[in-house]
């Protein structure tokens, strides 16, 4: 009996783990397609209801938000490749919300100079996908940018 649980427990987890996997290509693969900054690469993976946040954390000034719909993303967008850092894999977590849809959170950082000083700058993405018809696309994307001093 031991055995058999021990089968079933690591049948699971091999699953969860190649579905986590497979999460984190989509969300890598969505990213690759969003820093093209190419609206025919991007537009294939937006829910007509599709929202981006971003905000900048700014340092003695606070935050300050940006909302766009999927149009506006679109029409903004200038097909010039955005030079913002690639997610690695590992700094990829995926949260489930239900059956149907998750959301994948990364963290990049890069060095950077604001009015003449020298930050690092930290970008927490989070991306919702959910299941629409036979595919997953992208509900909302949400951008926090963190400036901290060097």
């Amino acid at each position: 009996m031991q055995r058999f649980l021990l089968i079933i427990f690591l049948f699971l987890a091999t699953n969860t783990y190649a579905a986590d996997n497979s999460k984190i290509e989509m969300f890598l693969d969505y990213e690759k397609a969003y820093l093209s900054n190419h609206p025919q690469q991007v537009s294939k993976w937006l829910d007509d209801e599709f929202s981006i946040i971003q905000t900048l954390h700014i340092p003695d000034y606070g935050p300050d938000s940006r909302q766009a719909s999927k149009k506006e993303l679109l029409l903004a967008m200038s097909g010039i490749p955005s030079d913002f850092p690639k997610s690695s894999r590992d700094a990829i977590t995926i949260q489930e919300q239900d059956g149907n849809s998750f959301c994948a959170t990364s963290t990049t950082e890069a060095k950077t100079s604001v009015a003449g000083k020298k930050y690092i700058e930290r970008e927490v993405r989070k991306v919702c996908f959910k299941q629409a018809e036979a595919k997953l696309v992208v509900i909302k994307h949400l951008i926090d940018v963190y400036f901290d001093p060097i």
